[in-house]
């Protein structure tokens, strides 16, 4: 009943959502925040579990300075004031994942505080204000879906050092939310001090959603933990404000809880309370000196720091006469930058590469780590496709197959596919075809036989 989009549409024009986002991002260091650890995705359960990471009696912290070098970069990326001397404290609350029944982090006095960044949509400039950004430890995981009757505890990702960005409650639709984010992916990225992978849980999102009517009061905020795509950020705060909205309008009160959000049945639940004062006995950790900071350490990183998406944006745009909405897309991801710059450094047109990195390789590469395509074998296929040698959509075939693991010379691919009319591309060709048009192919399967005509001539025509 809350995804009627037209009901919603009516009372956007009455409310307004007030939005503010906690991004927790894993440091990318080989080793953990307070131990010697490896720090690696995918490994088999509970094998890169230090005494530390565990809480055996009489283990010690040591702090990890790379992750407090990374932390600073992404500050001064973020335009945040550096807190010369900040502490860690000690988060009691009990879960099976946490062995020690406390987490460290910083609570009172943070390493980052005071930032901003600027979001760029279709018709405005926003900027949103960062509270602060704080060091502290991952927690395991607790895995669910694999026994059930039993719970499983897997310590690998315990004591990973994560960077928790608070903003404060400055976003006002899932549009900016979704924005906000990427600018900041990019940012991480860039600087290197998170992969962003949100597939692997390296990078994940809580939501404080609230409403109110246009000059109105701020309402009860909730929250939606541990998001883990942008698709799903989004959809979650849609759902999120349409329900706040229609409980309001039915004189009814919103309470302040932690909510989850079913990818499923795009809904988000009730996951507990929050009208309770929690009370996580915070005080600091007595085996950790405070963390302090010098001007020197902080000019030496902010000098050390690369040219960032905001900058590359506008060089883009200056150099490489690419229109916003082109730069945004490239700068986006720093792959996708890169491989940009490595093709214009083969002496490409810079608008026409521009063009085919978003409408071609976006497309065909959903998961960029992936990707085993060279600039040059792009090069080479834009140059054949520009002298009338290859059709574009034989370009994406080639693309296709180099992708799915194809180490052939690009040479070798494309004469292969030229001598060749067989089942492989033209299946290809078929597959595209019943992608592009769903509506007629859902025509088709409820018996509207005619319609095969209008599907073999668009496969035809490729």
């Amino acid at each position: 009943m809350y995804r009627n989009l037209n009901i919603f549409r009516s009372y956007s024009t009455s409310w307004e959502s007030v939005i503010g986002v906690e991004i927790h991002a894993q440091i990318k260091t080989t080793t953990k925040l307070f131990s010697n650890a490896p720090n690696s995705f995918a490994s088999l359960p509970n094998t890169l579990v230090s005494l530390m990471d565990c809480s055996y009696p009489g283990s010690l912290p040591s702090l990890n300075t790379r992750c407090v070098s990374l932390a600073i970069k992404t500050g001064i990326a973020l335009n945040c004031k550096v807190n010369k001397k900040s502490y860690f404290e000690r988060k009691h609350y009990f879960f099976p994942d946490l062995p020690s029944g406390y987490q460290i982090t910083q609570q009172s006095i943070p390493l980052l505080i005071n930032g901003h960044l600027t979001i760029t949509m279709p018709d405005y400039e926003k900027t949103i204000r960062i509270q602060q950004i704080k060091l502290e430890q991952d927690s395991g995981k607790t895995l669910s879906d694999i026994d059930r009757d039993l719970s499983m505890i897997d310590l690998n990702r315990a004591g990973t050092g994560l960077m928790e960005i608070v903003t404060e409650p400055d976003l006002s639709s899932s549009n900016e939310v979704a924005i906000f984010i990427k600018n900041v992916i990019g940012i991480l990225q860039t600087v290197g001090s998170c992969d962003c992978n949100m597939d692997q849980g390296s990078l994940r999102c809580d939501v404080n959603v609230s409403v109110k009517r246009k000059g109105g009061k701020d309402g009860t905020r909730c929250e939606i933990k541990n998001l883990n795509s942008i698709k799903f950020i989004t959809k979650a705060i849609e759902f999120e404000v349409q329900r706040q909205i229609k409980i309001i309008e039915e004189n009814e009160i919103v309470t302040q809880e932690t909510r989850f959000y079913d990818a499923s049945k795009d809904i988000t639940y009730f996951l507990r309370s929050k009208e309770n004062f929690v009370d996580y006995k915070y005080f600091f950790e007595p085996d950790l000196l405070p963390l302090e900071i010098s001007e020197n350490e902080i000019n030496s990183l902010k000098n050390r720091l690369p040219e960032l998406p905001q900058l590359k944006r506008e060089r883009f745009i200056l150099q490489y006469k690419l229109n916003n909405f082109e730069a945004n897309l490239l700068v986006e991801d720093n792959f996708y930058s890169n491989f940009f710059e490595q093709c214009l450094g083969l002496k490409r047109c810079p608008t026409k590469i521009a063009n085919w990195i978003i409408n071609i390789l976006f497309r065909l590469l959903p998961n960029r780590r992936e990707c085993t395509l060279t600039p040059f074998q792009f090069c080479f296929l834009f140059d054949l496709y520009e002298n009338k040698k290859i059709t574009i959509d034989q370009v994406k075939f080639v693309i296709k197959l180099i992708i799915e693991g194809n180490k052939e010379p690009i040479e070798d691919i494309v004469e292969n596919f030229n001598s060749q009319s067989n089942y492989q591309n033209l299946n290809f060709f078929c597959e595209e075809v019943i992608s592009n048009y769903p509506e007629q192919v859902a025509k088709f399967k409820s018996g509207n036989i005619n319609i095969i005509n209008f599907l073999v001539g668009k496969a035809v025509k490729k």
